[in-house]
């Protein structure tokens, strides 16, 4: 895999003039796409990074060609992975937030690739990029984590457990085969959490990128050692960066400033060895790398869409000087109705049209996003926000996707793993919008809220002979401050479930219950949401009706363990203790609810069956329950 190298660097900037064009004569035989998740360049050796957490992607670098200047197209995990599998941006392939669906109709890179007689393989790390979100489209094989534990709930799987995947399928690859393998490592994503060996450095999200240049590291070798590394070309990004606190974002997806936006793009290997060790300044996006990757393949790139972007290869990429760059994200107003920002880098100059009168950043001179300029040269403001509208218009919808409509269980393994996915289909850039830069603390009002509830949860559990009042004044906070959130914005879809159960464990169930209702419609797939709404009409004397709201749910969603159990409790309560049996056994016979529940109930099982057999009845064997509930005891 070792290239010469016999490159020359260029200088690392925001480009105004023209630089050697990125020429090769020689194409790749295989393929190699690995994307980072959550990975700022600037964590990376190759970019500059002090502590040398990354020898394998330094080491690509220096054998082939590092793009300085690289944006994702939006700092969302599946919109990002779109664009780089298309080569168009999101306004024009319709997958602007995780949760949508980009349909059939779309042209991927892997279905170019496999109709020029590449096999084809997809291994991913996370359930946010599934095949049920249509980026398996071209993949003859797509392999990610399996949700076996539908109480946690975490939808992901490490790097090594990616990596053992993309080796089971090479090995049964004949040498002489061409391959595109795309590989996705999930783990420098929030929480940060890395093998022990890769935690000693102290910090935990430098730990999780050096594990995955280890892992990435142990592919190269065992890919080498299949004898499939001939020709091979390497091509390493992310989809997007991490803000660390930047204007006040703790990870990244609302903002389009630099910490989440600019990330590592380095291709490598034999293909491009004749460039080794350089250098390009000028700004690019990951989107490009679909255009790239089939002309480096020996493709055309007008086989893309006609609205992809262009490739990073030939002298005409070299020497526009006038391109923009798109940056969008959309996250704000799904998560929490403020206004989405979009932008573009041009001609070293950044606008970000979704503030208040906008902001505008000299990256030549401040290539953090630092200091806005906006209102200091009007004329170039007019001059920016004229071109961020030729560039919207330009990218007019391909009608590849609708808006998201998921599945309960899709719902779920996505809110698992922190993404918000309320269904809305209004102007997401609407200017009457609250600003996502005023909203912000809104964010550290509902963690501190959070962890007020958490703790008290930890009071009443862990303290013999609490009762509900001890602690309270806990809840009585996270009230406030939850309180504060709906007195500026009453429309944001996260509000109603934690302020509604603030509100139960108040004892205020008249108005947790309105609030509950409201969260329960837009998070339908939350089973602790359904369960504690079924909670708060019991304690109202509604019982009836929480049994018949999570008897919905059981039909919707037969996987969950806490519902069986809830109707289970609740029959007995009230007197039923056949039916209450009948429940118990319908759990016990789906297995895909007792594997959810991964014997977290054995004990409960056991006492509830003892309890049956006080009250009268019997339980019931899994082989005898019927299919209809009985109705009376």
């Amino acid at each position: 895999m070792r290239g010469l190298a016999i490159g020359v660097a260029l200088l690392a900037c925001a480009c105004t003039g023209d630089e050697p064009p990125l020429v090769l004569d020689r194409q790749a035989r295989s393929i190699l796409l690995v994307t980072l998740d959550t990975t700022r360049a600037d964590r990376i050796g190759a970019y500059g990074y002090g502590r040398a957490t990354t020898p394998t992607l330094d080491r690509l670098a220096s054998e082939g060609i590092l793009f300085e200047q690289v944006l994702a197209p939006t700092p969302i995990t599946l919109p990002s992975h779109v664009s780089i599998l298309t080569g168009v941006m999101p306004p024009a392939h319709g997958v602007r937030d995780n949760g949508f669906r980009l349909g059939d109709e779309a042209v991927t890179i892997a279905e170019l690739l496999a109709a020029r007689g590449f096999r084809t393989g997809a291994f991913v790390g996370s359930y946010v990029l599934d095949a049920e979100f249509g980026v398996s489209q071209g993949f003859e094989v797509f392999d990610g984590p399996v949700a076996r534990d539908m109480v946690a709930q975490r939808v992901e799987r490490r790097a090594s457990a990616v990596v053992n995947s993309t080796l089971e399928w090479l090995d049964g690859l004949a040498s002489e085969e061409r391959f595109f393998a795309w590989v996705h490592f999930y783990d420098p994503h929030h929480p940060y959490a890395p093998p022990p060996m890769y935690a000693d450095g102290g910090d935990p999200y430098d730990g999780e990128i050096a594990y995955c240049d280890a892992q990435i590291r142990r592919l190269l070798i065992e890919i080498e050692r299949r004898g499939l590394g001939d020709e091979l070309l390497v091509a390493v990004t992310s989809d997007h960066g991490e803000a660390f606190g930047d204007r006040g974002e703790k990870t990244h997806g609302i903002f389009l400033y630099q910490s989440t936006v600019r990330v590592p793009l380095i291709l490598s290997g034999k293909p491009v060895a004749a460039l080794a060790g350089t250098r390009v300044g000028r700004t690019v996006s990951t989107a490009d790398l679909a255009a790239t990757l089939l002309e480096l393949a020996g493709g055309s790139t007008g086989e893309l869409a006609g609205s992809a972007t262009p490739s990073l290869l030939g002298a005409a990429a070299a020497a526009d000087r006038d391109r923009a760059v798109y940056i969008e994200t959309l996250l704000p107003y799904y998560s929490h109705r403020w206004r989405g920002s979009r932008g573009i880098v041009w001609q070293g100059q950044k606008w970000i049209d979704g503030g208040e009168g906008g902001e505008r950043f000299d990256l030549a001179n401040d290539p953090h996003d630092g200091i806005n300029l906006a209102g200091t040269d009007p004329e170039r403001d007019d001059a920016l926000e004229a071109r961020l509208e030729r560039e919207i218009a330009a990218q007019a919808d391909l009608g590849w996707t609708a808006e998201r409509e998921l599945d309960a269980v899709a719902r779920r393994r996505l809110e698992a793993l922190g993404y918000a996915v309320a269904d809305v289909a209004d102007d997401p850039f609407d200017a009457s919008l609250p600003d996502a830069a005023r909203r912000i603390g809104d964010l550290d009002l509902f963690d501190r809220s959070a962890t007020l509830v958490t703790e008290w949860l930890a009071t009443q559990n862990s303290v013999a002979g609490t009762t509900a009042t001890a602690g309270r004044w806990r809840l009585d906070e996270a009230r406030r401050l939850l309180l504060q959130i709906r007195s500026v914005n009453a429309d944001d879809p996260q509000l109603p479930a934690p302020l509604g159960l603030v509100e139960a464990a108040l004892g205020n169930i008249d108005v947790a219950i309105p609030l509950l209702e409201a969260a329960a419609n837009d998070r339908s797939a939350d089973a602790v949401l359904h369960t504690n709404l079924a909670r708060a009409y019991a304690a109202a004397g509604r019982g009836e009706d929480g049994a018949r709201h999570l008897r919905e749910q059981v039909e919707r969603d037969p996987r969950h363990p806490r519902y069986y159990i809830w109707l289970a409790e609740h029959y007995l309560d009230v007197g039923e203790p056949v039916r209450a049996a009948w429940w118990l056994a319908r759990f016990e016979a789906n297995e895909e609810a007792r594997g959810a529940a991964q014997g977290l109930f054995d004990d409960w099982t056991r006492r509830f069956e003892a309890r049956i057999r006080e009250r009268g009845a019997e339980p019931l064997s899994r082989g005898e329950v019927s299919d209809r509930e009985p109705r009376g005891s």
